[in-house]
């Protein structure tokens, strides 16, 4: 009987953590990542630090023509993610966009990456400042 009102709980505490960040208590690192691009620029804040697949990440607001990436998505402003794992940075573009570093509203300072290799943490990826 300890047993089950034990697990009801951990289950009413996990729904009221779910209800009351509207996020899913268990998430991907693209969930992650979509997850800070969206928080940040509802902030306002011009940078910011978070973890995303365990990796600090940096989160910086910047005018279209600054950024670090050559031929930034289109839109006056952009959010740069600095440090973000390869495979996430991947996916997010994969997932949200056309799965291409150079053209989208996903775009890379890099073509390409490898996952534990070359380019991994991704140095700089443009995402398009939500309107």
């Amino acid at each position: 009987m300890l047993d089950l009102a034990l697990a009801l709980a951990v289950l009413a505490v996990a729904l009221v953590v779910v209800l009351h960040t509207r996020r899913p208590l268990w998430s991907s690192p693209v969930d992650e990542a979509r997850a800070a691009v969206k928080d940040f620029a509802e902030s306002g804040a011009t940078e910011a630090t978070v973890k995303i697949a365990g990796k600090t990440v940096t989160l910086r607001a910047v005018a279209r023509g600054a950024s670090a990436v050559p031929n930034p998505p289109r839109g006056r402003n952009v959010i740069e993610l600095r440090g973000l794992p390869c495979r996430v940075a991947q996916d997010l573009d994969a997932k949200t966009d056309d799965g291409n570093f150079a053209k989208g509203n996903v775009r890379a300072s890099i073509a390409s990456c490898a996952a534990g290799g070359e380019n991994d943490p991704v140095p700089v990826v443009v995402v398009a400042l939500p309107s």
